[in-house]
């Protein structure tokens, strides 16, 4: 799961050497517009459900801060973390990760 989260960061982010670097000090203005954008696709998801961070953070065993900071693009999840987020919410991982346009599994 790894290896395909990371390359599809990579097509996502149009080549910004997938994984690395995505963490709390992002190298490039793409890489932290991407997090942001992401965390807001994450909150979106979260508030259509009607759930709190804490609610969220519990789901996916997770704390509040873990999920404010993924919010807010702060932090990256990992991707097994953001994979377990995506099925709480019950989204797709690639629209979370910003490389499709719908949340769940229609086309």
């Amino acid at each position: 799961m790894r290896a395909a989260y990371a390359a599809a960061v990579k097509v996502c982010v149009r080549g910004n050497g997938g994984w690395q670097g995505m963490g709390k000090w992002a190298r490039s203005q793409a890489e932290r517009a991407y997090m942001r954008e992401m965390g807001a696709r994450i909150r979106a998801a979260r508030e259509e459900r009607g759930w709190s961070r804490w609610e969220l953070g519990a789901a996916v065993d997770l704390s509040y801060r873990a999920v404010s900071y993924y919010e807010q693009g702060t932090n990256a999840p990992t991707p097994f973390v953001l994979d377990r987020i995506a099925h709480a919410l019950d989204v797709k991982l690639a629209w979370l990760m910003k490389c499709a346009g719908t949340r769940k599994g229609e086309q």
